[in-house]
């Protein structure tokens, strides 16, 4: 079952889905707050606390989009600020392992030091995506600190997400693709 099956609705209109979905998306910005205080607060000792977050934050990532559409409603200004809210959420996890020592410090320089050029030679959406999704890695990895069946857990909710989104996947890809080439050639 496809997570818009799951959410399958009339074609009527359902402000309350709309709803729900904005507030999955903002959620992900407290999640965020949250995994970055759980590192300054607890450090290195929070990562089973950040992984948890993480997921709790993947889960509504997994959602907001699907509901918002089934709602039928006009897209909002938090549906702007989704690409947002996924990067605040990726980028918290980023910084929680910074901050915990998890990471040196300076190869999180480089690494942002990186991305910052990429970003500001290319600003784009596209850009951003592609630039992020080596971020994903992280948490698998270091889920894997936890025991081996944290980082089984968390590897099959990444494959299982894949599987079942296969579809919008593959689309939101080649949109950003797309995208990044006409930036390139213009």
């Amino acid at each position: 079952m496809t997570a818009e099956e799951l959410f399958e609705v009339s074609e009527e209109c359902s402000p309350f889905l709309r709803y729900a979905a904005d507030t999955l998306t903002v959620s992900r910005f407290f999640i965020s707050a949250l995994i970055l205080a759980a590192g300054f607060e607890w450090g290195a000792s929070a990562l089973r606390f950040a992984l948890l977050a993480l997921f709790a934050g993947w889960v509504t990532d997994c959602f907001d989009g699907t509901l918002a559409r089934k709602s039928g409603t006009p897209r909002t200004w938090v549906s702007g600020v989704d690409l947002y809210a996924d990067v605040s959420l990726i980028f918290a996890f980023f910084l929680f392992i910074v901050v915990t020592g998890l990471c040196p410090v300076f190869t999180a320089l480089g690494v942002v030091a990186a991305l910052g050029v990429a970003v500001c030679f290319r600003p784009s959406r596209a850009v951003v995506k592609i630039a992020i999704s080596p971020f994903y890695a992280l948490p698998i990895v270091l889920s894997f600190i936890l025991g081996l069946w944290a980082g089984i857990g968390l590897t099959t909710f990444v494959v299982v997400f894949f599987v079942v989104r296969w579809d919008r996947i593959l689309e939101e890809t080649r949109e950003t693709l797309q995208s990044a080439t006409r930036r390139v050639e213009t």
